[in-house]
């Protein structure tokens, strides 16, 4: 009997940092991308990111997660912000890779240290409430 409980972040580390890669699954349409990360798991790289500019990317994530359950850490990233960010979460990513929603340029001209603390801050408490709905749900 295999256990279901999630990965810690510790765990997680250690398989990215073990396999030192992480592949990208960024294609144009939601079966070639199921395809791919189907492909990349059966060949033992347990981690992946799926890219949010695929069509269809929250029912890759989700049928990815039913598919191969906890075995497969998902990263969504590309599109990710703080309307979209939960709805990730919810689908099964277990983290998320904020580009320009969290490092905007214009903070980075400016030297806006807090603006991106702040910005840093929603996305943690959007992902902690997401994680405390899957739990409570």
């Amino acid at each position: 009997m295999e256990d279901s409980t999630p990965a810690s972040k510790g765990e997680i580390r250690t398989r990215i940092e073990e396999i030192g890669i992480i592949p990208a699954i960024r294609l144009s349409s939601a079966p070639d991308a199921l395809f791919a990360a189907e492909a990349v798991a059966d060949s033992g790289i347990p981690i992946m990111e799926v890219t949010m500019t695929v069509p269809g990317a929250v029912g890759v994530i989700e049928e990815l997660v039913r598919n191969n359950g906890e075995d497969v850490p998902l990263i969504a990233s590309g599109g990710v912000n703080q309307h979209t960010a939960a709805e990730f979460i919810l689908a099964g990513a277990v983290a998320l890779g904020i580009g320009r929603d969290l490092i905007q340029p214009s903070a980075i001209e400016r030297r806006e240290r807090n603006w991106i603390s702040e910005l840093s801050r929603r996305f943690l408490r959007i992902v902690k409430e997401a994680r405390a709905q899957m739990q409570a749900g």
